[in-house]
């Protein structure tokens, strides 16, 4: 099993960030996957690594990234020392960010991996509102051949509606608490902006409508966090959309911070093998 960490600088504000990959050398060229996590998370979230090794030896080169302003430094590993830039992320930078990934793999610093990829089969991931990114992005760029999102948020207008927007216009921000440290995260009115400003990118009931990639969406039916109607909706947008339910699964199927477990989550399992079927009938 191979690993390797990579920090690039983000296009946008010249930030650091980091994204590793997890891999079997054999000298295959290995379908590609790039996993995005979800809001108040992060690359190594969790059951995320042990889930990257899961795929890493059913056969898949699997690429795992924060995104620059998730709150994390690439120093600083599960702490949310950067408050300030979670704050100020929003979703064109997470699009962008992803962008600056995919640029990245495909150019020179990558040439040595060129035996182990397979350019032709590249695929986004992503939980949650990492979902809902993966499914914009891969509309958005055409070397992406098609995407999985884990839980996506389908609306990501009404995600931000859900708080009381005349408070938060004229405060310039609200707080969002992390259960698992205890701190209230800043999120600043910029992102309502952001998504304003920039709405036929973000709009994923319209992006989708158009899309004519493969897309595999789960959901899992216990899902706390997000309503499991959420599937109904992608399906919606674009009926081509390969929709499962993960039956008893929870919003992070199965995966919590920190995981001691030695083994993946059953309902992650689930999930990792209809994917790995999906990619390969693609």
């Amino acid at each position: 099993m191979q690993k390797e960490d990579f920090t690039i600088l983000s296009s946008h504000a010249d930030r650091p960030f980091s994204f590793d990959i997890t891999y079997v050398k054999d000298g295959n060229k290995k379908p590609v996957i790039l996993f995005m996590h979800g809001f108040k998370g992060f690359k190594d979230w969790g059951h995320f690594p042990m889930m990257a090794e899961y795929f890493a030896r059913s056969g898949v080169f699997f690429i795992k990234m924060n995104f620059s302003h998730n709150g994390t430094t690439p120093g600083s590993g599960d702490e949310f020392s950067d408050l300030f830039a979670f704050g100020e992320n929003n979703f064109s930078i997470e699009m962008d960010d992803v962008g600056d990934v995919i640029d990245f793999i495909y150019g020179d610093s990558f040439r040595h991996l060129n035996e182990e990829m397979d350019f032709e089969n590249v695929f986004l991931m992503g939980h949650s509102r990492g979902g809902s990114i993966a499914l914009l992005a891969t509309a958005e760029r055409e070397m992406v051949k098609g995407a999985i999102s884990m839980a996506a948020v389908s609306d990501l207008e009404k995600w931000l509606m859900k708080n009381d927007k005349e408070n938060w216009m004229t405060n310039g921000v609200i707080h969002v608490k992390n259960g698992r440290t205890g701190q209230n995260m800043p999120l600043h009115f910029q992102i309502v902006e952001d998504f304003y400003n920039h709405q036929s990118r973000l709009d994923l009931k319209q992006v989708l409508k158009k899309n004519n990639k493969p897309i595999i969406a789960f959901h899992g039916s216990n899902d706390e966090a997000l309503s499991p109607s959420m599937l109904d909706d992608l399906k919606s947008y674009n009926p081509e959309i390969q929709d499962h339910v993960i039956d008893g699964a929870g919003h992070t199927f199965g995966g919590t911070h920190p995981y001691h477990s030695c083994e993946l989550p059953e309902h992650t399992q689930q999930l990792a093998q209809r994917t790995i079927d999906f990619i390969g009938n693609c």
